[in-house]
C-alpha cells in the first residue's frame, strides 16, 4: 500500500471524526466550539508580524472587542466574527 494514500485517509477520517462530533454537540455547544476556534485564530494572528499588523489596525480602526459581563456567548461570538469580518481599508 502507497503510505502517502495511508496518511491521507487518516486524516480524512479525522476530519470525518471532528464533524461527526460537531454534529452531536448542542446548540450552545457548537456556539462555545465555534468561539474556541476563532480566539484560537486571533492568538495565531497574533504569533506572526503581519497578523499583529492586522490586528492593530483593527484596533485603531474598531476598538477592543471583548467580551462583555453577562454578554451570552452567540452574542460575544457574532460581535467578534463581524469585527474580524469588516474591511480594515473602508
Amino acid at each position: 500500500m502507497n503510505p502517502t494514500c495511508k496518511s491521507k485517509q487518516e486524516n480524512l477520517d479525522e476530519v470525518q471524526q471532528f464533524w461527526d462530533r460537531q454534529r452531536n454537540l448542542s446548540p450552545e455547544e457548537q456556539i462555545e466550539s465555534k468561539l474556541a476556534h476563532l480566539q484560537g485564530f486571533i492568538l495565531q494572528l497574533e504569533k506572526s508580524t503581519s497578523g499583529q499588523a492586522e490586528l492593530r489596525s483593527r484596533l485603531s480602526r474598531f476598538g477592543e472587542c471583548k467580551r462583555e459581563a453577562g454578554e451570552s456567548t452567540s452574542h460575544f461570538y457574532g460581535r467578534l466574527r463581524r469585527w474580524l469580518d469588516r474591511d480594515v481599508k473602508d
